[in-house]
């Protein structure tokens, strides 16, 4: 009986003696596995020395720029004796010190002096000592999927993968006669780098499509990365018409923010630079800022907040139209903001943008058609060009008012029904209660309601981020849009405190055009021709295969392969 009796301390399923003779086969592995790692470990560090102060004569300091994620923050590497021994973080670099040293300052000075870098970055000794880090080319040798492979010289890649090149540099023969749009044979050249850094894309663009001619010069990686982000900010801010600046990024001020609404991408473990982001957060909480997080996991900025709001993946749309419906049900928009319909008009509040909520949309068959123009309207002098809106009880070309109105119901303007943008997405907020919208979600009502109030008790010192997590879903756009567009009823663009556009990116040296150093200027280099192998950015009604299946009468679709005249940011899946 005792020996069928499960010691309490051993593994369920298992008894004691079979746990024994497994913990003394362990415990030998484990004496093994010390052996085998010091001895990698042994070539490069001395274990029981003492760690050797930057300032001592012994060490040498590198500056470089961090390459184990995008953020490309500046990093001194400690040298001894040839030997990489540690990485910190660039005093001279904002990324990691703020401020950080002034770059008149004394190198020998610096050399005291560390920024801070992430465990990412410090990992790069690790990276540099690998043993299985690749050094030489290796060329494969077998079929392809075979694993054969052999080691060869420098020289011999770039002789060979030079010929290669060489026999297909053709800027003048068609890759296919009865296609031209395709462009020329060396089209058939294609680079794809994954993401490339800034300062390496500038240097790559040059030289595939500028100087070897290619159009294929580069697929990034963004559709499958980052491409609904990008699309909701274009479409929330693309207004050409209005004279809107399209813009893919903005981020929060938060150096003088009071409360953050943060939807994915963990401000204090991800997303990029990480390091100034995660100080300015972590700065943000220390000043008695607040912070929620919107997150299915608890991650580290979560464990940080005043509110964790484990949301069901993918409903953020869902999240955000009840945080907008309880502001407008409450009228906590900004009312100053919203109703000013072009730049010109009484500004008694000092706004620094104006926006469509104002505009006049037409409604047929129950759907938006488009924005109401001028000469629609039937008013007097108006054209194409003019937008239209409701102020004074009647229609009146937009940039003729000061104010105008934003929830009139629905309005008909010269027989045609009208509701302006603003009432349109106050119908959608108001489509579901917000204790319907929180099933959705899977936040509480109480819990939406106390985030939203906190959202709108800071005046313009507020901001709602968002970036991967929301976005890495089929309707990622539609997430992003609704999120953003809580930013847009508080108008908090470019106030301090606020959501600020610009000054993400510090741009590659001579990255500028017109530089004369400018890395994408090549002298008496070539401009590429024809559509890209993704057919990114091209019509098929303009292609050669419609052309030809119309001429013949037959019916055109399906293409033989999709085409994505709408895509502006790659289409790497292809």
């Amino acid at each position: 009986m005792k020996s069928q009796m499960q010691h309490e301390n051993t593994p369920r399923g298992m008894d004691r003696r079979a746990f024994l003779k497994l913990s003394s086969a362990l415990a030998a592995g484990t004496a093994f596995a010390g052996s085998f790692f010091r001895v990698n470990a042994d070539e490069h560090i001395n274990f029981g020395n003492p760690i050797l102060v930057d300032t001592d004569p012994r060490v040498e300091v590198k500056y470089s720029v961090c390459l184990q994620c995008h953020s490309a923050c500046g990093i001194k590497c400690r040298i001894v004796d040839g030997i990489l021994t540690r990485i910190e973080g660039n005093p001279y670099h904002p990324n990691t010190l703020e401020p950080h040293l002034p770059y008149a300052t004394d190198p020998a000075e610096a050399k005291a002096i560390s920024g801070k870098v992430c465990a990412k970055g410090a990992a790069g000794v690790q990276t540099i000592y690998n043993p299985y880090r690749i050094k030489e080319p290796l060329k494969r040798v077998g079929p392809r999927g075979s694993g054969q492979w052999e080691t060869i010289s420098w020289e011999q890649a770039f002789q060979e993968i030079g010929d290669r090149l060489k026999a297909l540099r053709d800027l003048n023969n068609p890759i296919d006669p009865e296609a031209p749009e395709l462009g020329p044979r060396v089209n058939k050249v294609l680079f794809t780098g994954g993401r490339n850094e800034h300062g390496q894309k500038e240097f790559t663009d040059r030289f595939w499509g500028n100087s070897f001619g290619t159009t294929n010069k580069r697929h990034d990686h963004t559709s499958v990365c980052e491409t609904s982000h990008h699309v909701a900010y274009e479409i929330a801010l693309g207004n050409k018409d209005f004279g809107g600046k399209t813009s893919e990024k903005a981020s929060t001020d938060l150096a003088n923010c009071e409360f953050v609404i943060w939807f994915g991408s963990d401000p204090m473990a991800a997303n990029f630079p990480f390091v100034a982001q995660s100080r300015k957060a972590i700065n943000l909480l220390s000043r008695g800022g607040k912070l929620a997080i919107v997150d299915p996991r608890y991650n580290v900025a979560a464990s940080k907040a005043h509110w964790w709001l484990p949301i069901i993946p993918g409903t953020d749309a869902a999240l955000a139209l009840a945080i907008g419906r309880w502001i407008i049900d409450n009228n906590k928009h900004n009312l100053a903001f919203l109703q000013r319909p072009h730049d010109g008009a009484a500004n008694p509040t000092g706004e620094l943008n104006t926006t469509d909520a104002t505009f006049l949309v037409k409604i047929v068959d129950g759907h938006e058609a488009g924005f109401l123009r001028a000469d629609e309207a039937g008013l007097e002098g108006g054209t194409s060009d003019q937008f239209v809106v409701w102020a004074n009880g009647g229609a009146a070309i937009y940039n003729t008012v000061d104010a105008a109105e934003l929830l009139p119901g629905e309005v008909t303007v010269n027989g045609i029904p009208c509701k302006t943008a603003f009432q349109i997405y106050a119908d959608e907020t108001r489509s579901r209660t917000i204790a319907e919208w929180s099933q959705i979600c899977g936040i509480p009502e109480e819990t939406i309601v106390e985030v939203a109030r906190e959202l709108t008790s800071h005046g313009r010192k507020v901001s709602v981020e968002f970036y991967r997590g929301p976005a890495k879903h089929t309707n990622g756009t539609y997430n992003g849009w609704c999120i953003f567009t809580l930013n847009t009823l508080l108008g908090n663009f470019n106030w301090k405190g606020g959501h600020a556009f610009g000054g993400g990116h510090w741009h590659e040296t001579g990255g500028k055009p017109g530089n004369k150093f400018s890395p994408k200027t090549v002298v008496g280099g070539v401009s590429p021709s024809g559509i890209q192998f993704t057919r990114v950015k091209a019509k098929y009604e303009e292609s050669s295969e419609y052309q030809k299946k119309v001429a013949l009468g037959q019916n055109p679709f399906p293409a033989k392969r999709p085409w994505f005249p709408f895509a502006n940011h790659f289409n790497y899946q292809e």
